[in-house]
């Protein structure tokens, strides 16, 4: 008995899904897929200025990047530019230097207290960015 009714309802699921497939089959309207469009970034800065947590002041070359507010009154408090692995700077002037931002895949940010792993290089935090694979 419990077979049965198990069965029945198995069927009428199948059914109602073939239904349902065969309404969407002749619908009317066409679905677009959606294509994440292609952002164009001509600097460094523009493409950081996007990252969450990273400050960024000026234009041009005139420009300063802060994680998370000033360390220090005096000395720099620009992060650690590393991208895929190697480091590339420690101010935003060495690290946009030769750099396509369009080749840049994917930006991660650490923060002073996450950043032992660079030591003392580390200490504003750093800029971790990884290029894209062709």
């Amino acid at each position: 008995m419990k077979l049965c009714s198990t069965l029945l309802k198995l069927a009428s699921i199948f059914i109602f899904s073939i239904f349902l497939s065969a309404c969407d089959a002749t619908s009317d309207t066409t679905k677009t897929p959606r294509v994440k469009p292609e952002i164009n970034y001509n600097v460094l800065a523009d493409l950081l200025r996007n990252q969450p947590g990273i400050i960024v002041n000026g234009s041009g070359n005139n420009v300063s990047i802060i994680i998370r507010g000033n360390r220090s009154i005096v000395s720099n408090n620009e992060p650690l530019f590393v991208l895929d692995g190697n480091i590339i700077g420690n101010t935003y002037a060495e690290a946009s230097n030769g750099i396509d931002p369009n080749q840049i895949g994917s930006v991660s940010v650490l923060t002073p207290a996450n950043a032992g792993i660079y030591g003392s290089r580390g200490s504003n935090g750093v800029i971790v960015m990884k290029s894209k694979k062709n």
